[in-house]
């Protein structure tokens, strides 16, 4: 019966070693917020709102209703088709992300149309992991 909590304090002890022993990404905040920042795109054009929400900055999800967020992201008439990744620039705790995002929006008579719009996202880092700060 002692085996139990020792083998358990053990396996506790082993996965907090291993999560010090995780080697710092040697990546600029640049690369890795435009990496996260096409991860997030990718999950609302694949309709996976729920993904894209976790990209969602903690201070501004408190302020979010979630269910409402996903009812509007899976609800929107326009499709994404396309995102380009114009410039990422940072500065201490803070990107600024500028985005060329393609859609497709329903007109009467004409049916799903082209288009485009540029972008301009804010992210943050908070405990490490950089995040996306909606316009509220």
């Amino acid at each position: 019966m002692m085996r139990t909590p020792v083998l358990l304090a053990a396996a506790v002890l082993l996965a907090a070693c291993a999560q010090g022993l995780r080697k710092p990404d040697s990546r600029s905040p640049e690369e890795i917020v435009a990496q996260r920042a096409k991860e997030r795109w990718e999950h609302l054009m694949q309709g996976r709102p729920e993904q894209a929400w976790e990209y969602i900055a903690p201070g501004s999800r408190a302020l979010l209703d979630r269910a409402s967020y996903l009812a509007q992201k899976r609800n929107a008439p326009v499709m994404y088709t396309g995102v380009e990744l114009l410039e990422t620039s940072c500065e201490a705790e803070a990107c600024t992300v500028e985005l060329k995002v393609h859609t497709q929006a329903p007109l009467p008579f004409a049916g799903m149309v082209p288009g485009y719009s540029l972008l301009r996202e804010r992210w943050v880092q908070s405990e490490g992991i950089w995040y996306f700060v909606p316009n509220l």
